[in-house]
């Protein structure tokens, strides 16, 4: 049986062995849908290529994790792991962002310069609701809920537990967050 008519089952099966020819048509199969993905992710400013790595990183993996007796398809496994690799890269790259130095103040400097009178506190109270005021007056209810969590440091998959949904769902909500935000900061 050649390559052409082996499942992928077979082929990662065959891979996971050593078979070089089995991962070069696994990975022929699959390089779409890992471009595919590298570019649903390219906004971040990472290179198209090196998410494309992440990619065939996550396929490795799910090469190596496959379980045929589990009663999945390899297709779908192996996009759940592509996908996750990819983020994996993203969410990382973007907590490496680097600040510029001229940016960043040490806190002994900050606090002799700032006066934290309590005039000033309440200043800046009034100031934060009234920008949250505003932020929930251009979000939905559920969108609202959703970024005071993600702003409280919450995972995804944290938020999703909490509001009872699923993680696709977090996801979609911060798309639409992160648009209306960016709308209202353009105008």
């Amino acid at each position: 049986m050649g390559n052409e008519e082996a499942s992928d089952s077979d082929l990662s099966s065959a891979a996971v062995m050593g078979s070089d020819d089995a991962f070069a048509a696994l990975l022929e199969r699959y390089i779409s849908v890992i471009r595919k993905k590298a570019y649903e992710y390219s906004f971040c400013g990472i290179d198209v290529e090196d998410l494309t790595q992440e990619g065939t990183i996550g396929l490795i993996n799910a090469m190596k994790a496959y379980n045929p007796s589990s009663g999945v398809d390899f297709f779908p496994f192996a996009c759940i792991c592509i996908d996750r690799s990819i983020i994996s890269a993203v969410r990382k790259s973007l907590r490496k962002k680097q600040i510029p130095s001229d940016m960043l103040v040490s806190l002994d400097e900050y606090n002799s310069k700032h006066d934290d009178s309590p005039e000033k506190m309440i200043i800046e109270r009034e100031s934060y609701e009234r920008l949250m005021k505003s932020v929930r007056g251009k979000l939905s209810e559920f969108e609202f809920n959703v970024l005071s969590h993600y702003l409280c440091g919450e995972s995804y998959r944290k938020i999703a537990e909490k509001l009872i949904c699923d993680t696709k769902k977090i996801d979609n909500a911060m798309v639409r967050i992160r648009r209306k935000l960016k709308r209202c900061q353009m105008s």
